[in-house]
């Protein structure tokens, strides 16, 4: 690049107020996919889109994404290298001399991820030191650029009125007074992302207490991190000093992945992907915690991979042949041979989510009386249930207890299949059922052998 011939991108923006930039996929106008970048008055100012390339899923083909100005005209095109490296060229190309900057993540966390930014050509400064520095979490939304200690930009999430819990499908970015170019800023904050092993994002709130200790809790059936259980859960954990992770399974709530009937299989390699990232960041998972199918997940990690001292099945199904005639039907076993799937539709008649043949022998090939025979003795088991389940009944709670050699059964009196009246009584069991597993690790700990 000569000297005449210096990036636009970081040029010419100084503002004397904050700018806000209001970011979804939603935006009306934004085709499906595309990431929309609006002002106050809804009019698009940017979006992001990812450039088809056939062969980027099944080689090491890198992968690009195009940063539109509003009338889709390319500003900068964002290529990546490795996991740990991108860069960013001026308009839609990828010549070396229309590079503009290039970016280096310095660290990768289940819930933390930073980058530091190099400036090239003209604008470049010293390349030992980054002009920028870029520290954000996924799962959160939350993404801080700096230069030097000064804050450039910042995003947060969209809170109404007496809105406890914000939705992280939408958020703000707020651009503060300076020179920095906003399709920089929007090109930086695209890359905070974090998948899992199957290159698919799990999205997830940490409720970080500053413990080494960490409660994952895992949501049921269609539902989600924010399920009321799962909220209270965690803020309960917290309140108490205790750091908790709610997330949602790949195919659930807003991480990727494809919503399947069966589907026990990929949800315990999704927990699995959740305990090496935070064994990755010296955290210790010590409960696992799982809510309806959430509870049969967490059953089945423990009888495969025996690497959790505890785990909690709240209202969890000891026979997952039973419960499905309620959702499919009757006839459910003729009906998906005969036409391959099922459609379960919702009272307006709108298909909620298909279930295949293949999805259905997944669900009942699940032996969870033998997986329960394989759990180690030294894993802690705790089953709660409310005796007035209606969705999967209490008598499920017994037969755990009696094939879970390390078991403790907690019967709610009262309580249906979500605690709605009970949240108070289910919150006091696991937060003393986790306290004494805390108790026992830290015991064990100071008796050890120096």
């Amino acid at each position: 690049m000569d000297d005449n011939d210096s990036p636009p991108v970081v040029q010419g923006a100084a503002s004397l107020i904050p700018v806000d930039l209001f970011v979804s996929k939603k935006h009306p106008g934004v085709p499906p996919g595309d990431l929309g970048f609006a002002d106050s008055s809804g009019e698009i100012l940017f979006r992001v889109a990812l450039v088809p390339t056939s062969s980027a899923w099944k080689t090491s083909a890198p992968r690009k994404k195009l940063l539109l100005d509003s009338s889709g005209s390319p500003l900068i095109s964002l290529q990546r290298l490795d996991k740990r490296s991108w860069k960013g060229f001026e308009g839609g190309q990828d010549a070396e001399e229309k590079m503009i900057f290039r970016v280096q993540r310095t660290v990768n966390t289940l819930c933390r991820t930073e980058f530091e930014v190099f400036l090239t050509g003209q604008n470049s400064g010293d390349q030992s030191k980054p002009d920028f520095k870029v520290k954000g979490c996924c799962f959160q939304r939350s993404c801080t650029i700096y230069s030097g200690d000064s804050i450039v930009a910042q995003t947060s999430l969209m809170y109404k009125l007496h809105q406890i819990h914000a939705r992280r499908n939408k958020f703000r970015l707020t651009v503060f007074p300076g020179s920095i170019d906003h399709a920089l800023v929007v090109a930086l904050v695209v890359r905070v992302i974090i998948p899992n092993k199957q290159g698919e994002k799990l999205v997830g709130v940490l409720h970080d207490s500053g413990s080494k200790e960490i409660v994952v809790l895992c949501h049921g059936f269609q539902c989600s991190k924010d399920h009321r259980a799962m909220v209270n859960l965690a803020t309960t954990l917290e309140k108490e000093g205790i750091s908790a992770f709610r997330f949602d399974f790949s195919g659930n709530g807003e991480s990727e992945g494809s919503f399947a009937f069966g589907n026990y299989k990929k949800e315990v390699d999704d927990l699995r992907s959740v305990f090496e990232h935070f064994a990755a960041e010296n955290r210790v998972v010590a409960v696992m915690l799982g809510h309806s199918r959430g509870g049969g997940v967490v059953l089945l990690y423990a009888s495969k991979f025996h690497n959790v001292r505890a785990v909690v099945n709240a209202s969890g199904r000891y026979d997952l042949k039973s419960g499905i005639k309620e959702r499919l039907g009757e006839d459910f076993l003729e009906r998906i041979k005969r036409e391959g799937f099922i459609d379960v539709k919702n009272r307006a008649g709108e298909v909620k989510f298909r279930v295949t043949e293949a999805d259905l022998m997944d669900r009942m090939n699940i032996d969870m009386h033998k997986a329960c025979q394989q759990i180690d003795k030294d894993c802690r088991v705790l089953t709660i249930h409310g005796s007035a389940d209606e969705v999967i009944p209490v008598g499920d709670a017994y037969e755990f207890a009696k094939i879970i050699p390390n078991h403790k059964l907690h019967i709610v009196e009262g309580a249906d299949h979500g605690y709605k009246l009970h949240q108070a009584e289910l919150a006091s069991a696991v937060l003393q059922f986790v306290k004494s597993i805390l108790t026992q690790d830290n015991g064990a700990s100071t008796a050890a052998p120096s």
